[in-house]
């Protein structure tokens, strides 16, 4: 009875793989992201498993540096991406990386490094430029952790747009769906937690953290969906504001 329902166990295991396979590699064929409820497939004990990290969409010459490697090369749709690679996208380029239930949009001249993803959780840098990232359906207990050089994000549930200004040194958040909890670097002195109002028709809740750690009074903003929405080589559209 034992090995019966040991073999069940990882047959279903291994379904479960096979299913995230080519979910990933189907996409999304026309506006709307890649599903969201893409099951991680991992005991939420085992918090040293790795996620696979995916491009599903792509635009431009967009340049990714291996983690243990200093040359950058171009990336491709399709590859893979692992914890300490660093991304860069030119004024053209736009890429879209799947990491189990975290979806993240590295938008125009923009810099990324992602630092760790595994069962219960992710890490990314923006280094400067602009992140449109979502963040839904996770097991119990996954947490998802975004930085800046001024700033932290710790979110659950939750669709949010990230921008750093090197020029400005300037941080901005604009919360959408869920609940983003921001602490500021590098002392952590002030924090603000903000709720979206659900949904791009209804806008977004904005901040801005500057040098000096000071964090912006809260605004109600628009959503210009446009900016929210994009189309990679070969015509593989995402829509971040689509349900």
């Amino acid at each position: 009875m034992t090995n019966r329902k040991f073999s069940r166990k990882r047959i279903g295991q291994a379904l479960g793989l096979l299913a995230l396979g080519l979910v990933l590699l189907v996409g999304s064929a026309g506006y709307g992201l890649v599903p969201s409820d893409i099951p991680l497939n991992r005991s939420q004990a085992d918090s040293t498993a790795l996620v696979e990290c995916k491009v599903i969409a792509l635009r431009g010459d967009v340049n990714i540096k291996r983690v243990g490697d200093d040359q950058w090369r171009q990336l491709e749709q399709g590859d893979r991406v692992q914890p300490g690679d660093e991304i860069i996208t030119p004024r053209n380029g736009w890429v879209l990386i799947v990491c189990g239930c975290f979806q993240v949009s590295i938008n125009p001249d923009s810099h990324v490094k992602l630092e760790d993803f595994s069962a219960v959780g992710g890490e990314s840098r923006l280094i400067y430029g602009t992140s449109i990232s979502r963040v839904e359906r996770c097991p119990v207990g996954t947490a998802v952790k975004i930085m800046t050089p001024r700033m932290v994000l710790g979110v659950r549930g939750t669709l949010f747009r990230v921008a750093y200004d090197k020029e400005k040194d300037l941080s901005e958040v604009i919360a959408v769906k869920g609940t983003v909890h921001i602490s500021t670097l590098p002392t952590g002195k002030n924090q603000i937690t903000l709720t979206g109002p659900g949904s791009c028709d209804r806008g977004g809740l904005r901040i801005t953290v500057n040098k000096e750690e000071e964090i912006s009074e809260p605004e109600q903003v628009s959503i210009n969906r446009e900016e929210w929405k994009f189309e990679g080589d070969g015509g593989r559209k995402v829509d971040f504001c689509a349900p």
